[in-house]
């Protein structure tokens, strides 16, 4: 079984702010079962990563790619991406982490592209 969406988003920012770098929830989605976006910002851009459709059994968590690496001019394409995003499911998550050496602190569950 899955946490849910609002239980994970609270402990992904606090694991985020215990190691040092800033979060927040840049739009509220469904408390229960709402997709979750993450937008990261650093020194060099911005990168956008979403969950996959898999689960990883040994950790009973989500799964996550990077959807757009940061790049200069990542942060328009992440933007448009998130606007189609709500307008096809408008209970979506957008966590947005700000850390300048761009850690995403999902590496146990990212899966490699």
């Amino acid at each position: 079984m899955r946490l849910r969406s609002d239980i994970w988003v609270q402990a992904y920012l606090r694991q985020i702010q215990s190691k040092g770098a800033f979060g927040y929830v840049l739009r509220r989605g469904d408390p229960d079962a709402g997709a979750i976006l993450i937008r990261v910002s650093s020194k060099s851009g911005t990168s956008l990563y979403i969950p996959t459709q898999g689960i990883d059994l040994d950790l009973n968590d989500r799964l996550w790619r990077t959807h757009i690496s940061a790049v200069e001019g990542s942060e328009a394409k992440i933007d448009a991406y998130s606007d189609r995003q709500i307008f096809i499911d408008p209970d979506i998550w957008i966590v947005e982490i700000e850390d300048r050496e761009g850690r995403n602190f999902l590496q146990d569950s990212l899966e490699d592209d």
